[in-house]
């Protein structure tokens, strides 16, 4: 018999492995197929692996940690390794690359851009300090597409590219967030605040669902504090231009707005310090019927008084102001940093019962309580009111007895404490 050649014997080897490595896979998903997790709807399934992805990066990193895409990724991984239905499960599953954690890895946005399909996308930029411009320019084409953009930080000479992003029609952005604004040494002055975007851009024409506004530096729009659908505004030494009765004016309009922190932007409107708040005085409140949450840090306590004193907050549940005495009126105690009627802007005082006075070189005073949500369920909202202020080059500041009263009137205290030697 005549011998075959060595490379018709080689490529029979090669099939015959071919043929067996398939009998092999085939048998293997046969089994796989019986596996009682696998016999699951694959809806279900794939709600499993949104949880343990959730689960697992809740508790290794905290939100916004830079070490956070690198982790998502390799769940991810983990994911996919398993087999051959988890694999093909989760890679031919548009929801399961909607939240994009962006790192510096162009190939990696690509690729969950590719595989979310025309699913709406969460973008969270982590080490955004250091992200090269072509991260952003692969965005552009899925504008219309974004639901969350975030940056945790970014350096300044990337709002070119943010503010071409913002120009385009955007109608699914609900969120839109930087914490930080990385700086360097060309900066000229750390308290400017840098155009987001030009005075042409409306946030109301191209961001029609905005929700939520987190930015830290920057100047921004008018138009998006008038957002009627807005339910979050965070501001952190941002500007706008406007005056400080547009500010509160523009605020009231956001009716369904329910958590508000201001910090260091009243004294960047164009009119601060204002020359007069008699007309913010004599104007009736405006009613917020859905804020829970309200913090405000500014250096001016005669506008963080007057900003109060010019809503009703009747739902809140956690304050948090703090203020450095301004020179303007009275210098004892804390009355210059209250609205003037404490119990019109915020009722929920009256349900309070302990309060905590400490008094060194500022004063702090904690109140706490709860109150029911629904008369007919068992479950209580707790309260947590925190209202600081302090002087003038860490002057004493003392806490007089009639501020308590103005806070306190009515309230069923169970407890007071006092702090310090400095209440009168």
């Amino acid at each position: 018999m005549a011998r075959s050649h060595p490379s018709v014997v080689q490529s029979a080897i090669a099939a015959q492995r071919h043929t067996l490595a398939t009998e092999d896979r085939n048998r293997s998903k046969a089994w796989n197929s019986t596996v009682p997790i696998n016999c699951l709807p694959n809806e279900v399934l794939s709600d499993i692996f949104k949880t343990y992805i959730r689960v697992c990066e809740a508790k290794c990193f905290p939100p916004r940690s830079n070490r956070r895409s690198r982790h998502v990724k390799t769940l991810w991984f983990n994911i996919l390794h398993v087999c051959t239905h988890w694999h093909d499960l989760v890679t031919g599953t548009p929801t399961h690359w909607k939240i994009i954690y962006v790192g510096l890895s162009v190939e990696w946005l690509d690729l969950c851009l590719s595989r979310s399909a025309s699913a709406p996308v969460d973008v969270y930029f982590v080490d955004s300090n250091k992200v090269p411009a072509v991260l952003l320019e692969h965005l552009l084409p899925h504008h219309h597409r974004i639901r969350i953009l975030e940056f945790d930080s970014f350096p300044y000479e990337r709002l070119p590219q943010v503010a071409d992003l913002l120009r385009r029609d955007m109608p699914t952005l609900t969120t839109l967030s930087n914490d930080t604004l990385e700086w360097d040494v060309l900066t000229p002055d750390l308290d400017v605040a840098l155009p987001l975007l030009d005075a042409h851009t409306s946030f109301s024409g191209n961001l029609p669902r905005l929700t939520t506004i987190i930015l830290s530096h920057l100047r921004i729009p008018r138009d998006a504090f008038a957002l009627c659908r807005l339910r979050e505004l965070v501001l952190n030494a941002c500007s706008v231009d406007m005056s400080f009765s547009e500010l509160i004016h523009d605020i009231g309009q956001c009716q369904v707005l329910e958590r508000l922190v201001l910090s260091s932007v009243f004294g960047r409107l164009v009119d601060a310090p204002p020359v007069s708040l008699s007309r913010i005085h004599s104007s009736a409140p405006i009613v917020l019927p859905h804020l829970h949450s309200i913090h405000i840090t500014e250096n001016t306590t005669t506008m963080t008084s007057a900003f109060l004193s010019s809503f009703v907050l009747p739902a809140v549940n956690e304050v948090d102001i703090k203020g450095e005495y301004d020179g303007i009126g009275p210098s004892n105690g804390l009355a210059p940093i209250l609205p003037r009627h404490p119990l019109i802007t915020f009722p929920i005082l009256s349900t309070l019962t302990s309060a905590r006075v400490a008094t060194f070189s500022e004063v702090d005073i904690s109140l706490s309580g709860a109150v029911s949500i629904d008369p007919s369920l068992p479950w209580v909202m707790p309260i947590n009111v925190t209202i600081s202020g302090w002087g003038p080059e860490n002057a004493t500041v003392q806490c007089r007895l009639g501020d308590l009263d103005d806070l306190l009137h009515g309230a069923p205290l169970e407890s007071l404490e006092f702090i310090g030697s400095d209440v009168i």
